[in-house]
């Protein structure tokens, strides 16, 4: 763990989207694939993938 805090990495997962970053993707509309919209936030593929499902 000490190894990791002093190279500046995270052993856990990314952060969750936050409102901002949902309503972000909202903005999308239809266009961006998942991956494009992911690498945009931050976030990964699955992220954006359950936040678009929970959203219908």
């Amino acid at each position: 763990m000490r190894a990791t805090r002093e190279r500046g990495t995270r052993l856990e997962r990314p952060p969750a989207p936050s409102p901002d970053q949902v309503d972000a993707v909202r903005l999308y509309g239809d266009g961006p694939s998942y991956a494009q919209i992911a690498r945009a936030l931050g976030v990964g593929k699955s992220t954006i993938a359950r936040v678009l499902a929970g959203s219908r």
